[in-house]
């Protein structure tokens, strides 16, 4: 349990006698567990110096009371233990109840100087003082009180003339009542001794100043204003005082005129009406400015006349702009606000808000243009001309003709375009459409088709079929490039691009043939790779590499099984032109490869990978092969227009045995078959040519013997 010593106080132990003994007490605060200990402790003190030495014995307190963290106990260390140097105690506690080691507190204490004050045996008091033995130099300064004067005991004749200086008595220490009335004369009074720093607020009255005693000597000009003697006349008012109170007047629009020149006004004073009337400025005869009231809200209409708010609503503002005809520009209009809280910065036959009700649609906001419309709640036109933000907290910034209807779209810009959607995006450009929700469209012609909950038939949607769910092709991307036709999509969540100039990761492409480029970045400028992944967290993905992505820059093209950290290589079209596939996860050499310059592929056939070898019958494989069903086909996705030739694959793993399953041919498979036929083929020849040949010998014998038997 933690335990830590608060405070201390060491008291010099009362002692009757004229030396005072060695003992002391001490008295501390100790905490138990951070809370004030309470019961019964022992402690025990060390005097120790500077270095940590004992000073004398070490003395032991058992069972020391302790009452809210208290304690007091009484110390004698010995006569020499205080001899002048600095001294410490060292404290250690314990339970009451334990026998066990003492808890050592820190830090020390250090043992302030009052244990060490002495009396001199031999100087109790003075007994007497003789006259004049003590003067004013052994007196140190402010150590001579009020209260060690006995009443009466400095008089007049006590101090010399001259002796009591102003700077002798303290500010405020020579009060009214300490002086008798009458002992200040004007005689004791030098000239300009008494200043307005000398004379309290308030104190000198009327009855004080006698008659004619102030007069213009005696008042500053500028800070006294000598009284009004001046009037002005009808229809002018008073514009300046003098110093005498003489006065210049000038002329008045009336009894509350407003100067040209501009008015300083007191707090409670302001330009304007003092009831519910709306409040109208002029600029030559024509109104530039109206207030009107409302209690919640009022509204501000600058600009031309005709710029106006319908009934109901409060807090519009229109900052300027409306006209009724400029001839410069071939326009007219003013600017309308029909919803509360509406703002129209300027410009010409602007419209916030629908007017249908004061407060259906509040806080549209157009900054300026021409015939643009805010008509949803929440929604902001920035400028252009003839745009439309119709969804709720939809946006256009600026362009021709652009429309946000769908809730919260925006279109950044452009002409003809519609952000349908709702959360739909079209960045720019021209005639598109961004028809679903979270969808976005820019470019050119880019569409992403709108759905029953957002139908618009306007600008870039119109002639768009609806996808024909509520949120359209929703979470569709579509950039189209300068070139017709458009480019539209067919589902929800797709990124589709049109770029015919071609398109480029990290680089542009080379030249308008290339469609599609990826560039290793500086980083990693031995080659460029896809990483396509599968959503299925345990199926890490394939690593497609331009260059070789192991470390060494072939130029080549790889695929590769790839996790992020282990790489499999699966297929590679080396620099050299050779090729392989394996047909294996761990790269191990199965599979088949193309060498360089090669027009076929060679396969596998490694007699150390192979098992379970067994010899076959090449007559027999012939007499099967020659049962084979073969014919001539087509492929149905190839159509009838070409043909091929050859056994079913069912037919053949009937017959042989042979391959993965019985709807593929392995070309191995086919090619070991074609072997085993034509050795059994050349085993039968040769077996019906031994017969011929014998058969042959024994007719040219007996035709010989034939010959022989006629000739004789």
């Amino acid at each position: 349990m933690k335990r830590s010593m608060l405070s201390m106080a060491l008291i010099i132990a009362a002692a009757p006698a004229l030396a005072i003994d060695s003992s002391l007490t001490y008295q501390g605060s100790l905490e138990d567990g951070g809370q004030p200990a309470n019961g019964s402790y022992d402690l025990q003190f060390t005097l120790q110096d500077s270095g940590g030495a004992t000073i004398g014995s070490v003395l032991l307190r058992d069972d020391v009371s302790v009452a809210g963290g208290v304690f007091t106990v009484e110390l004698d260390f010995g006569s020499t233990a205080f001899t002048g140097p600095d001294r410490f105690l060292q404290i250690g506690v314990r339970a009451g109840t334990s026998t066990g080691a003492f808890t050592a507190l820190s830090p020390r204490s250090k043992v302030t100087p009052t244990p060490y004050a002495q009396v001199a045996e031999d100087a109790l008091f003075a007994a007497s003082v003789a006259d004049n033995s003590i003067t004013s130099a052994k007196v140190a300064a402010d150590a001579l009180n009020a209260s060690d004067l006995a009443t009466g005991s400095v008089g007049t004749d006590e101090v010399a003339n001259g002796s009591l200086r102003g700077e002798d008595i303290d500010d405020g220490s020579l009060t009214g009542a300490k002086i008798v009335d009458g002992t200040i004369a004007t005689i004791d009074l030098s000239n300009n001794a008494v200043t307005s720093a000398k004379i309290a607020d308030e104190t000198i009255a009327a009855a004080d100043i006698g008659p004619a005693a102030v007069g213009s000597s005696e008042i500053n000009s500028s800070q006294v204003q000598a009284r009004i003697a001046g009037t002005c006349a009808a229809g002018n008012a008073i514009r300046t005082v003098a110093a005498d109170g003489s006065v210049s007047c000038e002329a008045t629009g009336g009894s509350s005129g407003w100067s040209l020149s501009g008015n300083s006004l007191a707090g409670n004073e302001f330009l304007g009406s003092s009831n519910s009337a709306q409040l109208q400025f002029r600029v030559n005869n024509q109104q530039v400015a109206l207030y009107t009231n409302d209690a919640i809200s009022p509204n501000v209409l600058h600009g031309k006349s005709g710029n106006a708010t319908t009934a109901g609503v409060r807090g519009a503002v229109v900052a300027g702009g409306g006209t009724s005809s400029d001839p410069g520009l071939d326009l007219n209009g003013v600017n309308v606000v029909l919803d509360a809280y509406g703002v129209i910065g300027g410009g010409v036959a602007n419209q916030a808000g629908t007017g249908a009700q004061a407060y259906d649609q509040p806080f549209p906001t157009i900054a300026g243009g021409q015939g643009n419309h805010a008509l949803g709640a929440w929604s902001v036109v920035g400028g252009g001309r003839e745009n439309f933000a119709s969804g709720d907290s939809s946006t256009v910034a600026g362009g021709i003709d652009n429309r946000a209807s769908g809730p919260s779209g925006a279109v950044g810009g452009g002409s003809g375009n519609v952000a349908a959607g709702s959360h739909s995006v079209i960045g720019g450009g021209g005639n598109n459409c961004a028809g679903g929700s979270y969808s976005w469209a820019g470019g050119f012609g880019a569409k992403v088709r709108p759905g029953t909950d957002f139908p618009s038939s306007s600008g870039g949607c119109a002639g768009v079929q609806n996808s024909f769910t509520p949120a359209g092709d929703s979470g569709t991307f579509v950039w189209n490039d300068a070139a017709a036709p458009g480019l539209t999509s067919s589902g929800p969540n797709q990124f589709l691009v049109r770029a015919q100039g071609g398109m480029a990761l990290n680089f542009p492409p080379p030249d308008a043939s290339v469609e599609l480029t990826m560039t290793s970045d500086a980083d990693n400028a031995d080659f460029s790779s896809l990483w396509l992944r599968l959503r299925s967290t345990f199926n890490p993905g394939i690593l497609i590499s331009a260059g070789d992505a192991s470390g060494s820059n072939g130029a080549g093209f790889y695929i590769d099984h790839y996790n992020g950290s282990t790489q499999t290589r699966r297929m590679a079209l080396n620099n050299d032109g050779s090729a392989y596939i394996r047909s294996n996860l761990t790269g191990a050499n199965t599979g088949v490869s193309l060498a360089a310059n090669s027009g076929s592929w060679s396969s596998l056939s490694d007699r150390n990978l192979k098992t379970a070898i067994n010899a076959v019958d090449p007559v027999a494989v012939l007499r099967t092969l020659v049962d084979l069903p073969i014919s001539t086909w087509s492929y149905t996705a190839q159509g009838e227009g070409v043909r091929h030739m050859g056994p079913m694959a069912q037919d053949f793993a009937a017959s042989f045995g042979l391959g993965e399953d019985d709807t593929h041919i392995n070309t191995v498979d086919i090619d070991g078959v074609a072997l085993a036929a034509i050795q059994g083929l050349h085993t039968r020849l040769q077996d019906e040519n031994t017969a011929l040949r014998e058969r042959v010998d024994k007719l040219e014998r007996r035709l010989a013997a034939l010959e022989r038997a006629q000739v004789r």
